[in-house]
């Protein structure tokens, strides 16, 4: 993945929580030319949430850009949690659970873990759909 594709794919993920949780996320990334594997680069991460930073993180991450948005959605999922109460995006369906980041026909996408898919990540409305 480039500088550029990063660049340009994060913001589906943070439109995402923005829509189900009022959340500002900015992701910041560059690739550690240093490190390398024969699988990709490695990437250092920082994260703010509503303008306050929160740390980061460090990974490979896959190289075709729809499945670095659900590699990236199913991290943020995990390392949010404790800032984004209760989970996000909610499922529209059953409202006791947050929809999982998936791929279908090559597209990420949000999924209800009973199987529907819900959307397109970076896709969301207000209402969750």
């Amino acid at each position: 993945m480039e500088q550029a594709e990063f660049d340009d794919h994060w913001p589906r993920v943070a439109h995402d929580l923005l829509v189900s949780s009022g959340s500002v996320l900015t992701v910041s990334a560059s690739p550690d030319p240093s490190n390398h594997d024969f699988d990709g680069e490695w990437w250092d991460v920082t994260l703010t949430l509503d303008g306050e930073p929160i740390g980061g993180f460090g990974t490979y991450f896959p190289s075709k850009a729809e499945d670095f948005i659900a590699f990236l959605a199913d991290y943020l999922q995990q390392h949010l949690s404790q800032k984004v109460w209760g989970g996000w995006p909610m499922c529209p369906d059953h409202p006791n659970h947050p929809l999982e980041p998936d791929t279908e026909d090559g597209l990420a996408v949000w999924r209800c873990p009973a199987g529907r898919r819900i959307d397109q990540i970076g896709h969301l409305s207000q209402s969750g759909s």
